[in-house]
């Protein structure tokens, strides 16, 4: 029985680092958290979370920790050809525990030691995958890969929450914008005066962004009342776009218009 006492105090520490994952509404802080008990209670030389965009349906790599171990960072496709790829396709833990003998998978930086990639569900349905890897061989033993797959479950349970904290924010924050325009609106001495404020009220929500806005005269004549954004306006982009492109949509269907720029 005295032997069984050592497991119960690890079993213990990871349940109270798992309460820290769970406990945070933030995603940046969820994933800080992810990464140190990868680090310091399964000894994870080298880890990263990569996060599934529903847009691309690729993997992006959203926080990596450890500069010892070479873990790819960039954009995952789902399949064979990594190690996370291959195991958000399956939706199944897929174990390297000699790197050095595999050929299946592309592992970046290759050499010897073991890698472990977690995939994160929440529902059946893949969030991400949780990719932890070590420079030693046969690195993840059947009772640390049990107590993983738990962690990476409490894991993607914490990222979604976080995930739809942030999308209520969002929501609650563009509901608080939408106001206040209507009341710019109603508070503007004149029309140019509301497309400034509309333009750069947008511009302060949407970070990254750049808002024009574009008025159609009766007879085709295209001007731009009112710009925001970090780059110089291109008034011949706008008048090409009349012509043919996304703002020729928008005016011949008087409908949104929306084009993906890759």
């Amino acid at each position: 029985m005295p032997e069984a006492y050592p497991h119960v105090r690890e079993l213990a520490v990871l349940q109270q680092g798992m309460q820290l994952v769970l406990s945070s509404l933030d995603a940046d802080a969820v994933l800080h958290h992810i990464l140190l008990i990868s680090r310091n209670y399964f000894g994870a030389l080298g880890s990263a979370v990569y996060l599934l965009e529903a847009s691309s349906g690729e993997l992006s790599c959203r926080a990596v920790s450890g500069s010892d171990v070479s873990l790819p960072k960039g954009r995952l496709a789902l399949g064979k050809q990594t190690v996370a790829g291959w195991a958000a396709f399956t939706r199944a833990p897929l174990y390297i525990s000699d790197l050095s003998k595999q050929t299946r998978h592309t592992v970046e930086g290759g050499g010897t030691g073991s890698v472990l990639a977690l995939p994160l569900l929440v529902r059946d349905r893949v969030i991400g995958v949780l990719e932890i890897r070590s420079t030693k061989t046969d690195a993840f033993p059947p009772d640390t890969m049990s107590l993983l797959s738990v962690f990476s479950g409490q894991a993607a349970i914490a990222l979604e929450n976080a995930q739809l904290h942030s999308t209520d924010l969002r929501r609650v924050r563009q509901i608080e914008i939408i106001n206040l325009i209507a009341r710019s609106a109603s508070a503007a001495q004149d029309r140019q005066q509301f497309f400034t404020m509309l333009s750069e009220l947008l511009c302060d929500t949407f970070e990254g962004t750049m808002i024009a806005i574009a008025l159609c005269s009766a007879d085709g004549q295209v001007t731009v009342p009112a710009y925001a954004g970090t780059e110089a306006l291109v008034l011949e982009r706008f008048l090409a776009a009349r012509e043919k492109g996304v703002i020729a949509d928008a005016f011949s269907t008087r409908a949104l218009a929306l084009v993906n720029l890759g």
